[in-house]
Order: structure tokens, then C-alpha cells, then sequence
């Protein structure tokens, strides 16, 4: 089963360009932000959730922390890319598998369009996915304004 997921962040430059997000290790990553939590450049985790916790829209730069990860402001002119990492809970393993990376993001990118975000769907409330094909046959109508 799995245990956690942690939202991480690639700053895009040079050296994280050509890489996969398998190639970004986690405890890499972890320790680099102890040991440098200021710098802006390397990968980061913006983000714990636990095993059945990971929310349907996540709002990435708000400054808030997630599980002791910090979700740090995103910088101005600066692209990022994301993506998640499922953890499986095993003992002295450290199995994960990762998403694709998102497409890149900034913060000059056009805002969230207004409205409330769109819901998760429940999966206890069946669907409608039948296919109707209305078998009303009309002719089609030609109206001239002159």
C-alpha cells in the first residue's frame, strides 16, 4: 500500500533540463533542503500528504507548511515543473514511483479562472455514461433575412 506522497518541485534550469523525475532522489532532496532551506534553485518538497489525504487542487507557493515540508513562494520569471511521488510503505525499502512532470509553470502564467475549482468526483454515485442518439430526424431549415 502507500504510504505517503510528497509534492515535489523542480526549479527549471540547465542541470534538471534533461532529467526524469525517478532520477531526483528523495533523501537527496530532503537533505538538501536542511542543509540550504534558503536557496531557491534545487528540486524541493512542497508537500506531505498521507496514504489517502492528497487533495484534489493544491495551491503551490502559499508559504504554508505541509508536514514539515515548507511550500515555499514561487519567485517571480522564474519556471518550475512538478510532479508527484507515490511512497509504498515496506520496511527497509524505499520504494516510490513518480508522475510525469508537470507542464512548466510560473508565476506570469494567466490566472485561476473565477468560479469554485472543480470537485473531485465521488466514486460511491454512479455515473450517467450511457451514449443517446436522438432518433428525432429534422429537416434542415434555411431562414433568408432581407
Amino acid at each position: 500500500p502507500i504510504s505517503h506522497y510528497y509534492l515535489i518541485v523542480v526549479p527549471e534550469d540547465k542541470e534538471t533540463a534533461h532529467r526524469n523525475p525517478d532520477e531526483f532522489l528523495t533523501d537527496a532532496i530532503i537533505d538538501n533542503q536542511k542543509k540550504n532551506p534558503d536557496d531557491p534553485n534545487p528540486p524541493y518538497i512542497a508537500a506531505k500528504f498521507p496514504q489517502r489525504n492528497i487533495p484534489y487542487t493544491f495551491h503551490l507557493g502559499t508559504g504554508e507548511e505541509y508536514d514539515g515540508f515548507k511550500n515555499r513562494k514561487l519567485e517571480p520569471f522564474k519556471k518550475y515543473k512538478i510532479f508527484v511521488r507515490a511512497v509504498v510503505d515496506t520496511p527497509q525499502q524505499d520504494l516510490y514511483t513518480s508522475s510525469p512532470f508537470s507542464k512548466s509553470l510560473s508565476l506570469d502564467m494567466p490566472g485561476v479562472p473565477p468560479g469554485d475549482p472543480p470537485l473531485r468526483p465521488n466514486p460511491n454515485v454512479p455515473t450517467d455514461n450511457d451514449v443517446k442518439v436522438s432518433s428525432q430526424h429534422k429537416e434542415a431549415g434555411v431562414f433568408w433575412v432581407i
